[in-house]
């Protein structure tokens, strides 16, 4: 594994991936949150003192395969500024985006309706 190898968040990875890291597990999820475009393997490897070589590689691996993260391609992607766009344009999924939240609009409409049912029953009890 080479570890100056650097990794980026993808959109999909912004947009979900705190739901999909808990679902993998916290070593994924803690690894992950260390992703920033900038950081080494080997820099995350540092700040992992728990982690192996291996174990970090197949971390990575599945973080790559569930589509949370992508190898930065060139060096060009950072810039003389010292960081780098977490979202590159040409990976932007704009409907995904929409979609996700729309969905989360609807989730928060559906809390506060049921919030509003609770409080019409609480009060019912109370009047009877």
């Amino acid at each position: 594994m080479d570890l100056s190898r650097i990794y980026t968040k993808t959109s999909r990875g912004i947009l979900d991936g705190a739901l999909k890291t808990r679902a993998l597990g916290r070593e994924h999820g803690r690894l992950f949150a260390l992703i920033d475009g900038k950081a080494s393997l080997g820099d995350l490897l540092a700040q992992n003192n728990r982690l192996s070589q291996n174990h970090l590689a197949a971390i990575i691996d599945k973080l790559a395969s569930a589509g949370l993260i992508r190898l930065v391609d060139e060096v060009d992607d950072v810039d003389d500024l010292g960081f780098s766009s977490t979202i590159i344009v040409s990976e932007a999924n704009t409907q995904a985006f929409f979609d996700a939240q729309i969905a989360a609009d609807i989730k928060i409409r559906l809390a506060e309706v049921e919030e509003s049912l609770a409080e019409d029953k609480a009060r019912e009890m109370l009047l009877k």
